[in-house]
């Protein structure tokens, strides 16, 4: 998740810190934007469940799409595809 500023980003670390899911806050300098992202598959899963687990209201190719991140080896995708 990208934004100009880092309040938004630092406010929704917090909010999953509660859930124990850690994600690490950087500064793009090219951008010129700040970033938050998971490093971790078994963080990856936990936030997964808790958006998607008992849930009736979402988007269907973005579940699928966060769904085969979640299943594939290659963690570092999700770091580089922002069109999801």
């Amino acid at each position: 998740m990208c934004n100009k500023y880092d309040d938004m980003l630092i406010e929704i670390q917090n909010f999953f810190d509660k859930y124990d899911i850690k994600f690490k806050l950087h500064y793009l300098k090219r951008d010129d934007m700040y970033r938050i992202v998971i490093q971790s598959k078994e963080q990856l899963k936990i936030l997964f469940n808790l958006l998607y687990n008992n849930s009736t209201l979402f988007l269907s190719r973005k579940k699928e799409k966060f769904e085969s991140y979640v299943n594939t080896e290659i963690l570092h995708k999700t770091n580089e595809n922002c069109n999801a």
